[in-house]
């Protein structure tokens, strides 16, 4: 079964936009896994990175600081000063662990950012003395099936894929199963047609009987 990551088959904004539908459907699994139904400020244990720039500084803060009220002010002032550069895609602060997870593509590329983000985080976290680490409680290995029809003639079923690479970091890819599948750039085209699909419907969908449109 061929996998790839979306980064490496199509343009950096349309990877983007798919990245940011990825990352909410993962957020929605890791709600499952924690067994709460919403982020912070629903709920006070889970964060999530929802990529509203300043925005979502101040959600991030509130979060800090709701957890950390030891933190004096000129030590709030520096962490915010910080804060677009530093804020991981999911965090929780509850009686079982202080964690906080990274979410990238399963690419070369995609993976160096991921360490290159995990090390920041942790080096932020250490000076500040907050009480986060690499995320370890949740490890997950799911694939969801999210596109089954005919894509340039040939019959394919598309799953997404995600898991913990290391400890912090959740890597996704798209992998296919069909027929005729042993060319490279068939299988990119189906891909990136695919992907097209779930940007049109602005959601990864969960597993159930509805029908899942097809490319003639």
């Amino acid at each position: 079964m061929p996998c790839v990551a979306p980064s490496e088959i199509v343009l950096p904004q349309v990877a983007s936009t798919f990245g940011l539908i990825a990352e909410n459907f993962i957020g929605k699994q890791y709600l499952r896994f924690v067994k709460r139904a919403s982020f912070f400020p629903a709920s006070i244990e889970d964060f999530q990175d929802i990529s509203l720039g300043f925005g979502n500084v101040r959600l991030y803060m509130a979060f800090i600081k709701l957890h950390n009220p030891k933190l004096t002010f000129a030590q709030l002032v520096a962490i915010q000063a910080d804060a677009l550069l530093k804020i991981p895609d999911l965090m929780r602060h509850d009686a079982v662990a202080t964690e906080f997870y990274e979410i990238k593509p399963f690419s070369i590329s995609g993976v160096g950012a991921g360490f290159t983000k995990i090390v920041a985080l942790e080096a932020f976290y250490g000076i500040f003395g907050l009480p986060y680490d690499l995320g370890t409680t949740w490890n997950p290995n799911e694939r969801f099936r999210i596109f089954s029809g005919s894509v340039f003639g040939r019959k394919v079923e598309a799953y997404f894929h995600f898991f913990r690479l290391r400890p912090g970091l959740i890597v996704y890819e798209i992998c296919l199963e069909g027929e005729l599948l042993d060319d490279l750039a068939v299988i990119a085209a189906i891909i990136a047609a695919i992907i097209l699909i779930i940007i049109g419907r602005g959601r990864i969908p969960l597993p159930g009987p509805a029908p899942v449109p097809a490319i003639a």
